[in-house]
């Protein structure tokens, strides 16, 4: 069974709910072992969906379709904008 990527699960009321980018999913689950296989099952299908993406788009497509952080870095080389980076002193 492979780790999941994006999806995680969470208690909420007594009940099982798988949170997905920030969003839970409608579905609940009276198991944590049912809640994790259904969050294992998203993260396969979110995988799949990007790959056909990076097939008919290139890896831009595929990191869009897992929302990967695009943008470009800045000023020493890596994603270190207002961070306090010892390298840049920013």
């Amino acid at each position: 069974m492979s780790m999941s990527l994006n999806a995680h699960v969470v208690e909420v009321d007594g009940a099982w709910r798988v949170v997905v980018a920030g969003r839970a999913l409608p579905e609940h689950y009276r198991t944590l072992e049912a809640a994790q296989l259904a969050a294992i099952e998203e993260d396969a299908e979110r995988e799949t969906a990007a790959r056909m993406a990076g097939m008919a788009l290139g890896l831009a497509g595929y990191n869009d379709a897992m929302g990967y952080d695009t943008s470009p870095p800045i000023r020493c080389g890596h994603h270190c904008y207002h961070s306090g980076c010892s390298r840049c002193s920013d």
